[in-house]
């Protein structure tokens, strides 16, 4: 058995008026019919919005929401020398232009 599956719930797909009409049903469609895994997987919206079960895109797992982690707090001062420390990563004088001083 071939399933399919489309993020259009309601798709309905028809072959001729004598052909077979394919209808999902919120978004998925079962069939053992070859003609109609044959109508869908012809049809210009298979790999765009039809997908057949086994390449069918997962949805993203809903990530638990977890409380934001607050700061830890210190007991004391800060060094202030830990403040106005610059970035060892970032140099200035690679960024300002080549300025002769006099």
């Amino acid at each position: 058995m071939a399933v399919y599956h489309s993020p259009r719930l309601g798709l309905v797909i028809n072959a001729q008026p004598e052909g077979p009409r394919v209808q999902f049903v919120d978004g998925r469609y079962e069939t053992k019919d070859k003609k109609e895994q044959a109508l869908i997987e012809g049809s210009r919206g298979f790999g765009i919005h039809i997908f057949k079960e086994e390449s069918a895109p997962e949805p993203e797992p809903e990530q638990a929401k977890k409380p934001a982690e607050k700061p830890k707090k210190t007991k004391g001062k800060k060094d202030k020398k830990d403040e106005d420390a610059p970035d060892p990563e970032f140099d200035i004088d690679a960024l300002l232009p080549d300025v002769e001083k006099k």
